[in-house]
């Protein structure tokens, strides 16, 4: 493999080395195990990922042509690049962690010494959302998001029922769409999910505590589940995620709704989760605490920068500029349809 050419198909292939599928994520961690890549996606966009990055270095500094021979500068280099293109923040930050698992695969498989300087560094401030604002969070208001779920049941109740479902539980798509009958919980309005089962990311295993105006919600769901021979509450999952993806797309615009995805009624959910714990007397860091338990995160900081929108924060702005609290009408919690 000594043609520049064939660098990101070196790449790709220590990548594949550390590619262990079929295991949890989280008990990697719990367990320390953090050189692996267990996702078929993840490994998926990884891959895409560093071969992006070959043609980059094919064609920017040709004289690298085997592993040992990138160097962090031309990391550095590469997300300069990907920011100067005004692509999102999501994407950078997807390209540095495939930059960074690369580097340590490579560590790992003893092709570079372990002691070599990073990739790129954790902590490389100057690169973070070069070139770009800084992201904030948005999530669809209440009102649109009824609007929303509204015309989506004129077309499809199902996929308006998976909405809905997102909307009052904050689950991402994939484990809404692989909801049990039996994962359901009215009486206690919450929701249990288990690892595999529900497909959680990376495996983790949560308890979603839901506010009581979802309960009717809820118990028409399970009964729905625990109708069906296999105990899911919907059927065709494979379709059924994208079609509800795209017809959001679809229905948005003839609404003149800003479209934020099916994730948006993810972040509606971490507003009015945020609101009702500030209402009740958590500080603003308990109430981030508790979206990012509830999301399934560990992190406050994936609340404070991904989930809750600044302006209804108690506490000051990254910025240092002093928030408002929000007034009582504005606590408006996800309802049922």
């Amino acid at each position: 493999m000594s043609r520049h050419g064939s660098l990101g198909y070196q790449m790709m292939t220590v990548l594949q080395r550390i590619f262990r599928p079929g295991h949890s994520r989280h008990q990697d961690k719990r367990f320390g195990r953090r050189d692996r890549i267990r996702g078929i996606r993840t490994m998926r966009d990884m891959c895409a990922d560093v071969h992006c990055f070959g043609h980059f270095l094919r064609d920017h500094y040709p004289q690298a042509r085997q592993l040992p021979d990138i160097t962090p500068d031309m990391a550095a280099a590469f997300i300069q690049d990907l920011a100067e293109r005004k692509l999102s923040a999501s994407y950078l930050t997807r390209n540095r962690c495939s930059l960074r698992k690369l580097d340590r695969a490579c560590r790992l498989l003893h092709i570079v010494p372990r002691d070599r300087r990073k990739l790129l560094p954790l902590d490389s401030r100057a690169l973070r959302h070069a070139g770009q604002p800084h992201p904030t969070p948005q999530a669809y208001s209440p009102a649109d998001a009824e609007r929303l779920i509204g015309a989506v049941r004129e077309k499809n109740a199902v996929i308006a029922d998976l909405l809905d479902l997102m909307r009052v539980s904050g689950l991402r798509v994939s484990e809404a769409v692989y909801l049990r009958g039996e994962d359901i919980l009215p009486e206690a309005c919450c929701l249990v999910l288990e690892s595999n089962a529900n497909h959680t990311k990376g495996g983790r295993p949560r308890r979603v505590s839901l506010p009581p105006e979802a309960r009717p919600l809820l118990e028409r769901l399970r009964a729905q589940g625990l109708s069906r021979a296999d105990g899911h509450v919907f059927a065709d999952r494979r379709q059924l995620r994208i079609r509800a993806v795209n017809m959001v797309h679809r229905t948005c615009p003839k609404l003149n709704i800003a479209c934020l995805g099916t994730h948006g009624f993810r972040k509606s959910f971490a507003a009015a989760e945020y609101l009702r714990a500030t209402c009740a007397g958590a500080t603003d860091r308990e109430a981030l605490l508790n979206v990012s338990h509830q999301l399934g995160h560990n992190r406050i900081q994936v609340a404070a920068y991904s989930y809750v929108p600044v302006e209804i924060r108690t506490d000051k702005l990254r910025r240092g500029r002093p928030r408002k609290k929000p007034a009582p009408h504005n606590v408006e919690g996800p309802l049922t349809s």
